[in-house]
């Protein structure tokens, strides 16, 4: 390869016409590739390397001046755009402007029947409400909706072509809440009563109650104290009893010797058996009690006739007593000591019927 006399060099006058002008553009890649292709450079010396460095060096200048010269191009149609937009801005905001300017009789007009007809419906919708009671509105409340339809104003501006309806609904409506009115004070007033005497017949209960209760416990206060008394007097009786038999048994004579062949002692003749006692009638109390061992006799009471035994030692038995003598106590209404003696006469048999004197 021989080795060229003069560099190669690239003609660029004026960068932006690369942009904008095709031809020149077009003209401009076929110089460069036909100063590359022209090119003869020896690579093996280095006049002939710097040569194709300087050959590639030009290209990129080249380039970088295009690329800067767009650039400044773009700025430009930026700040004409930028101003281009501003303007088509205002121009649009003004149109609308006018635009809503041209429409604003209509838009008026739209929103006033838009308003009426708002008005209407409300006004048509509270009255047909109005006639519909229900079973819990009271008095106070169907007079408070019977003011609010009394109210109501008829304009025929807004109610246009519904005002007769309207009329007609409004007195409808007045005519309902009022017999209404007159019904739901009637149920009040009734009700009112109702429960005015249900208070009086509590309280009256109530009051009956307490007597009730302060009467039951005067009662068992009562058969407390009628208990206590019983006690009383048959523990005295019990004390008597044993008081005589201690005094018997002190003043008994001493028993003698039996002597042979002589005849024992007569026995002592069987007590006599008592009358019915008048008024007395107690079945069962004969069969109801055993008899004690070893019987102690009592003394005799006034207006019973002969008196049976009682051994009131002998526990059960004295108790057994004691329960009978207070279940005919309650039954005729003797005295505790009476009765214990019957009690003991029926017992020992002495007593084998009872009747109603």
């Amino acid at each position: 390869m021989s080795e060229a006399t003069t560099p190669a060099v690239i003609q660029l006058t004026e960068p932006k016409d690369i942009i904008l002008d095709a031809k020149k553009r077009e003209d401009f890649y076929k110089q460069i590739t036909a100063t590359i292709a022209g090119q003869d450079a020896d690579l093996a010396t280095e006049k002939g390397r710097k040569a194709v460095a300087s050959l590639a060096h030009q290209v990129a200048k080249a380039k970088v001046a295009v690329d800067n010269a767009g650039k400044a191009l773009t700025e430009d149609a930026r700040k004409q755009v930028q101003a281009i937009n501003t303007d088509r801005n205002a121009v649009v905001a003004k149109l609308e402007d006018l635009q809503k300017l041209a429409r604003r009789p209509l838009d008026e007009w739209e929103a006033a029947a838009a308003k009426r007809k708002a008005e209407r419906e409300s006004i048509l919708t509270q009255l047909a409400q109005a006639t519909q009671v229900g079973a819990l509105d009271t008095a106070e409340v169907l007079r408070r909706r019977l003011a609010i339809v009394e109210g109501i104003g008829l304009d025929a501006t807004v109610l246009e072509d519904a005002t007769a309806f309207a009329s007609k609904l409004k007195q409808d409506a007045i005519d309902t809440l009022t017999v209404a009115i007159t019904r739901a004070e009637a149920a009040e007033k009734a009700q009112a009563e109702l429960e005015e005497l249900r208070r009086v017949q509590a309280e009256r209960d109530a009051a009956d109650r307490q007597r009730e209760q302060e009467a039951a416990a005067q009662a068992a206060e009562a058969e407390r104290l009628r208990v206590e008394q019983e006690r009383e007097e048959l523990a005295k009786l019990r004390r008597a009893d044993e008081e005589r038999k201690a005094a018997e048994a002190a003043n008994a004579p001493p028993v003698a010797d039996a002597k042979p062949g002589s005849e024992p002692p007569a026995a002592a003749p069987a007590p006599s058996v008592a009358p019915p006692i008048a008024g007395c009638y107690a079945p069962g109390f004969a069969s109801a009690y055993v008899r004690p061992q070893a019987p102690i006799p009592l003394p005799p009471a006034s207006g019973l006739g002969a008196v049976g035994t009682l051994d009131l030692s002998a526990p059960i038995a004295a108790e057994m007593a004691e329960t009978a003598a207070r279940a005919l106590q309650r039954e005729v209404g003797f005295s505790p000591a009476a009765c214990l003696r019957v009690v003991t006469l029926i017992r020992d048999g002495k007593i084998p019927h009872l009747t109603f004197g």
